[in-house]
């Protein structure tokens, strides 16, 4: 069954949130998954929405569950920030 539209009217903020508590840029998280940075930067604005490969691949880089980005429920994994590196 597909996720409620409601649902993903939060997906933005979400993504936002959960890059911003990884410690992730919007570049960082294009690379990783595979897209630009406007793409990003459209999902983020809710402009666009990820096609379901890129989502799992955000949940993955994000290090929480699709229902997590999706609906705000589920597995959220670790907290931690990521390592800067040489600091």
């Amino acid at each position: 069954m597909p996720p409620k539209r409601e649902a993903l009217t939060d997906f933005p903020e979400r993504l936002r949130a959960y890059r911003q508590i990884r410690g992730l840029d919007i570049g960082e998280i294009a690379k990783e998954v595979g897209v630009n940075r406007s793409t990003v930067g459209h999902w983020e604005t809710g402009h666009r929405e990820p096609s379901l490969a890129k989502l799992v691949k955000l949940a993955a880089v994000l290090r929480v569950s699709t229902d997590r980005l999706l609906t705000g429920k589920g597995w959220a994994g670790s907290d931690r920030r990521k390592p800067r590196q040489g600091g």
